[in-house]
């Protein structure tokens, strides 16, 4: 029987060494060596991925299981989002499990379900995706400002620049921040579209202005009509978006 994340960790932490309280150091650096599991028992941290991504992941979670599956080095760099409180558990005492096969079977499968989880872009519930060319930013900020409480219970995803926009102008979280649209953005968002991890895609488009990434908005458009996603693309049309998620 398959356990959730929050029983792992529950379980995990019996093994783990005292809690540490950490505020400026990287938990973990991407591309070296990695011989523990992090739980982050409370706080939040930044995981910067290797495309580009910012994704900030609330306690209680689990960091470093894919090093553990894989045997590599490690995929993301993870540094504090202010103060967090966290605890170590070390490869080599998961692999002391082996002195329980069936013990260390279940750990090791529940470590590999979620990690696979993890490179299938599955770090929190369901994203709504906001995104806005430069032009109409500011009708964006305004429409979530407007909104503020049904988006603040949302998982948000958006391209850099307009998710560092919405953060300034109105306070709310962003959970993750892909590249900007320029730089693929709009495609990283397209391709958790299609892993099924996105609910809806508010995209305030400037329809009179030529822009040089139009083929990946088309793609992320066209995705969104196959996967049968919620898109709005003006005001009007976002509005409807959240009265019928509201």
């Amino acid at each position: 029987m398959s356990h959730s994340p929050q029983d792992l960790f529950s379980e995990l932490s019996q093994w783990s060494t005292g809690t540490e309280v950490i505020t400026d150091a990287d938990l973990i650096q991407m591309n070296e060596p990695l011989q523990h599991l992090v739980l982050l028992h409370e706080g939040k941290v930044q995981i910067e991925t290797r495309s580009g991504e910012m994704i900030v992941q609330e306690a209680p979670c689990i960091l470093g299981e894919i090093s553990f599956v894989t045997g590599g080095f490690a995929s993301a760099t993870i540094r504090p989002h202010g103060p967090v409180h966290i605890s170590r558990i070390s490869f080599k005492t998961l692999e002391e499990r082996w002195n329980d096969p069936k013990e260390f079977r279940r750990i090791y499968s529940e470590l590999t379900r979620l990690c696979i989880q993890r490179i299938s872009g599955a770090y929190h519930d369901r994203y709504i995706a906001l995104v806005a060319h430069d032009s109409r930013k500011s009708d964006l900020v305004e429409l979530v400002h407007s909104h503020k409480d049904f988006f603040s219970g949302q998982s948000l995803i958006s391209t850099q620049n307009t998710g560092l926009t919405i953060t300034e102008k109105t306070g709310l979280q962003i959970a993750r921040r892909v590249r900007t649209g320029l730089l693929g953005g709009d495609q990283q968002i397209g391709a958790l579209v299609s892993e099924g991890l996105i609910s809806a895609v508010i995209f305030l488009r400037d329809p009179l202005w030529a822009q040089p990434h139009s083929a990946d908005v088309n793609a992320l458009i066209r995705i969104c009509e196959l996967e049968n996603i919620p898109l709005g693309t003006n005001q009007a049309s976002a509005e409807a978006i959240i009265r019928l998620m509201t």
